[in-house]
């Protein structure tokens, strides 16, 4: 009778299905955050698991896995409108790593042994196979998610309203709010439309930070908004009008921290609306 060792049948799975979601969101282009990651990969792992443990033989049959499956893309990357791209992506993926396993197994002069729903293969094998499927994927969608990937979806709650919106990850915005010392998300105040009354965007339009600031102050019901002092090439000193947000979400993850300055002179992108 052949000994399965629960502990590290768990640890190779959740390595694995890591690395997977990780290459998965890369080529894609979706953003996926390590808790979000950990997740779906602890999922995977538990599954491997059930497949020996009484009472979940279920597991191993095709609707099983497929139950699996998805639950493991939901995990990683949530209800959105990427879903269905990014579950398809982890199941090819997968497949891929399936394929390469066999490859480096035949390559290497042995051939992967099946034990029950169990490939047994050394951990050099997996991590050969592994660099092999992560190369020849990146050979066939070469940098297919580098931009996408530095691009996040934005939800801003406001006084009940909301503004969605993609934001560029800016690695060169170093901007503080003086206060608190918290992060500041630049957008235009078109971008931010769904968030204020026709009275409070037109203050916000004006250029030249003091006089936005000024000119909210004096619109009844307006936020409160805090200035925040920026320098840019070929701008000296300056000042944005920033508001702190009743709630933020990253990639549909609450995120605190943060203040959003608005800035009539921001144009954006094609893909972004925002810098974070």
């Amino acid at each position: 009778m052949e000994t399965i060792y629960i502990d590290s049948l768990f640890l190779m799975n959740l390595i694995i299905d890591y690395l997977l979601l990780r290459l998965t969101a890369r080529l894609c282009g979706e953003a996926l955050t390590r808790r979000r990651c950990a997740i779906g990969a602890a999922l995977g792992a538990l599954g491997a698991v059930g497949c020996f443990v009484p009472g979940f033989y279920w597991l191993n049959s095709a609707p099983g896995k497929a139950l699996l499956w998805l639950a493991i893309s939901l995990a990683a990357f949530g209800f959105s409108r990427a879903l269905p791209r990014c579950a398809l992506g982890f199941l090819g993926v997968s497949a891929a790593f399936g394929g390469a396993v066999w490859a480096a197994s035949m390559l290497s002069g042995g051939a992967a042994v099946y034990s029950g729903s169990m490939v047994r293969v050394g951990a050099p094998t997996l991590v050969f196979s592994f660099a092999l499927c992560y190369a020849l994927l990146s050979l066939v969608f070469p940098g297919r998610g580098e931009a996408r990937r530095c691009v996040a979806r934005l939800r801003i709650v406001l006084r009940g309203a909301v503004a969605e919106l993609t934001a560029l990850r800016d690695t060169g915005n170093e901007l503080r709010e003086p206060s608190c010392g918290r992060r500041v998300i630049i957008a235009s105040p078109e971008a931010l439309s769904p968030l204020f009354t026709p009275a409070e965007l037109e203050a916000l339009s004006k250029r030249g930070g003091a006089e936005a600031l000024l000119a909210i102050a004096g619109v009844d019901g307006a936020p409160r908004f805090i200035p925040v002092s920026y320098r840019a090439v070929g701008v000296g000193a300056a000042l944005l009008p920033a508001f702190a947000p009743d709630a933020l979400y990253i990639d549909g993850e609450a995120a605190g921290g943060y203040v959003v300055a608005v800035s009539p002179d921001f144009t954006g992108g094609a893909d972004y609306r925002a810098l974070l």
